[in-house]
């Protein structure tokens, strides 16, 4: 873990994250809050690769509770390191899941989905509790 702190304190990261955080406008993309802000990785590669050496579309800006809220929401993803000269590369998940249609709208024991959310932030407000409610 130790060896992971000092990746992130290295200025190759610094200087990526802070590139993000200014996409993104320096806001939370799930939520919009501007407190407590981080730079998550959507997905990891197989082998070890230094954060900052991913693509900036890997990358997401959130708040504290939207990066807990996505962590347990959502499968850790693993892909294999990209190839020259290819273009795409094929997800690789942690383990086997059914793969279903996606409907409009998911449900994870009673909560909704945060990619549902993500994508319809003007259908959904946070109650004062902090739980996601459709309007």
């Amino acid at each position: 873990m130790n060896d992971y702190i000092q990746l992130l304190n290295d200025p190759r990261w610094i200087i990526k994250r802070d590139r993000i955080l200014k996409r993104d406008k320096h806001k939370c993309t799930v939520c919009n809050s501007k407190a407590r802000l981080s730079v998550h990785h959507t997905y990891y590669y197989k082998r070890k690769v230094n954060p900052w050496e991913y693509p900036d579309s890997s990358l997401i800006t959130l708040c504290d509770d939207c990066h807990y809220d996505y962590h347990i929401h959502h499968e850790i993803e693993y892909r294999d390191f990209p190839k020259k000269n290819k273009q795409t590369v094929k997800p690789i998940r942690k383990k086997k899941t059914k793969r279903v249609k996606h409907p409009k709208r998911i449900k994870h024991k009673g909560k909704i989905c945060l990619a549902i959310i993500q994508a319809n932030k003007d259908n959904y407000y946070r109650d004062e509790h902090g739980t996601w409610k459709k309007k």
